[in-house]
């Protein structure tokens, strides 16, 4: 008696169990699709599109958000001693003292300076609006497991398409959630302004101290190899790092190398698009080089004119 009744009571939880597997594969699903980097970035993205500042915080790594509050608030007591407060304030909303932006939780600060960016500059806060975000891959960071950049490419609705440059977006995991990072240009938005305050840059770094660091690569459509790659450069004392993108056609030199990773050649092929190769000198205690001579026959017309 006790046996069946073990027997009936373990057969309905096998039967309630095989009736809730489907939708709970299908929630487990959705949400895993949902966690991919590029979902992510598309839902981040789309509130920042719509002016849902709180939504685009929302989405970001909590630990980035409390870095950009204190770079910035380190930025704005460096300002205070110069006298040059308001120039930082300015570029919030509602913030008439330091202790305004102090008072704000990273979140609510990060919000406070996207509407204090879009008042000042409404024409940017309607092209974003208007613009259509089409991701072209993503590269996993090579050494950090938890890191990886999508990168994608923002034309503007009512254009003609795919004339957008690409764009890096990062993104970090967390506790098993893909989350937002605020990304090169604003993570580095303290050090620029702190170092414009000292006066103006005279003049570029020099070639050999950029740094060009070549994280990974991804093909589109089998024609197109797309390099994300981290650029670092020396300002004054401090240094700004920034991602972005080196783009090769399959049809162009270095075609091989960059699908074959390797590294020193890629970062050979971006230092020279940017203008950025470094000159290698000539060893100590070597000889000049001499230009061949020319034959006998050459060197006499060279002489009379000719070619």
């Amino acid at each position: 008696m006790q046996r069946g009744r073990l027997l009936a009571i373990g057969l309905l939880i096998l039967t309630i169990s095989a009736s809730l597997s489907p939708a709970l594969r299908a929630q487990e699903a959705k949400a895993q699709g949902e966690n991919t980097p590029e979902a992510v970035f598309q839902k981040a993205t789309a509130s920042m599109q719509a002016g849902d500042l709180a939504g685009f915080a929302g989405a970001m790594d909590p630990a980035a958000l409390k870095q950009f509050q204190k770079a910035m608030l380190d930025l704005a007591e460096h300002a205070k001693s110069k006298g040059k407060e308001k120039q930082v304030l300015e570029m919030f909303s509602n913030a008439k003292k330091i202790d305004d932006l102090k008072a704000l939780t990273p979140d609510k600060f990060l919000a406070s300076f996207y509407e204090g960016m879009f008042s000042r500059n409404p024409a940017g806060k309607q092209m974003l609006s208007q613009s259509k975000n089409t991701i072209l891959g993503h590269v996993d960071d090579p050494v950090d497991r938890d890191r990886t950049y999508v990168v994608y490419r923002a034309d503007m609705k009512g254009r003609e398409e795919n004339t957008g440059r690409p764009n890096v977006a990062n993104l970090r995991k967390v506790d098993g959630r893909w989350m937002m990072l605020l990304g090169g240009d604003l993570e580095g938005l303290a050090t620029l302004v702190k170092q414009g305050m000292e006066g103006p840059l005279l003049e570029f770094p020099k070639p050999e101290t950029v740094k060009i660091e070549p994280l990974g690569h991804f093909l589109e459509k089998d024609e197109t190899a797309r390099v994300v790659y981290r650029i670092t450069t020396p300002i004054r004392d401090s240094k700004f790092a920034r991602y972005t993108v080196f783009t090769l056609k399959k049809t162009e030199d270095g075609w091989k190398e960059v699908h074959a990773g390797d590294i020193p050649r890629t970062e050979a092929l971006i230092r020279e698009a940017m203008g950025l190769e470094v000159k290698k000198e000539p060893a100590p205690n070597s000889p000049p080089q001499r230009k061949p001579a020319l034959p006998k026959a050459r060197a006499k017309a060279k002489a009379r004119g000719g070619r």
